[in-house]
């Protein structure tokens, strides 16, 4: 499945990402190194963010990355 990524290195609960889509409806995910691992090996993941067709889409880091 095609997808973009970035790492946004360690961040602390509470920050906040803005995302811009530009063109279409799409799934905006937002998970640690584990759980992005489970997606790339297609089992079982959780993530913060959903599906959405307007922009900005904003997500709250939930806990720290510790």
């Amino acid at each position: 499945m095609q997808h973009l990524y970035w790492d946004l290195g360690s961040v602390a609960f509470g920050a906040r990402f803005e995302v811009e889509l530009r063109g279409s409806s799409c799934r905006v995910c937002l998970m640690d190194a584990e759980e992005y691992q489970a997606y790339l090996d297609q089992d079982a993941y959780e993530y913060y963010g959903g599906f959405y067709d307007a922009s900005p889409v904003e997500l709250e880091v939930p806990y720290d990355d510790d």
